[in-house]
């Protein structure tokens, strides 16, 4: 009998430990403040004001800032087609798209042999990258002293017909790869 009582008060114990429980996590929860979502605000599209540049002779296009002209130098030794973007009456391109005829594999090892050794640079980084579902590789140099230059960038791509290097400084070639795409 003395075994039955202890289950007994056992079993109510626990009921009222239970029942606290309950109550006080419902109670926890009401007196909770809530809290206001935050959700940021849409950015504007920065190049929704800029002008595109179309090549159909090789199948592509990409916008670029309006205050850039483009100057098109189409085939000769090296290259098919080479068209540089910059502001007017500036000697330096902010970035330029290239277009030869080689493999992916060929086109890296010559960007690589026209740079390594002959500009005063380090390959800081070599990444695999996908562009419109075509296969490429992202370079991007540093100069090889402080005060010496600045990083660049070039991307190289290869649509299975020509192989694509998007070059430029780092602060602007991103933006102008989110809007590059094949025909």
């Amino acid at each position: 009998m003395k075994q039955k009582g202890f289950t007994l008060i056992l079993v109510i114990i626990g009921i009222l430990v239970l029942a606290a429980v309950a109550g006080g996590a419902y109670y926890f929860g009401k007196s909770q403040i809530s809290q206001p979502t935050i959700t940021p605000a849409s950015s504007p599209d920065e190049t929704a004001n800029w002008k595109t540049y179309t090549n159909t002779e090789y199948g592509y296009l990409v916008r670029y800032p309006s205050l850039l002209d483009q100057n098109e130098i189409k085939d000769n030794d090296t290259y098919l087609n080479l068209v540089n973007f910059r502001e007017s009456g500036q000697n330096g391109g902010w970035f330029s798209i290239t277009v030869r005829n080689s493999t992916l594999e060929d086109e890296i090892k010559y960007q690589k042999s026209q740079i390594e050794g002959h500009v005063l640079v380090k390959l800081a980084r070599e990444t695999k990258v996908i562009i419109e579902g075509f296969p490429g590789v992202l370079l991007e140099y540093t100069p090889d002293q402080p005060n010496n230059g600045s990083t660049t960038r070039f991307v190289i791509v290869n649509n299975r017909k020509h192989s694509f290097i998007i070059s430029g400084k780092p602060q602007i070639l991103d933006q102008i790869l989110s809007t590059f795409r094949f025909d």
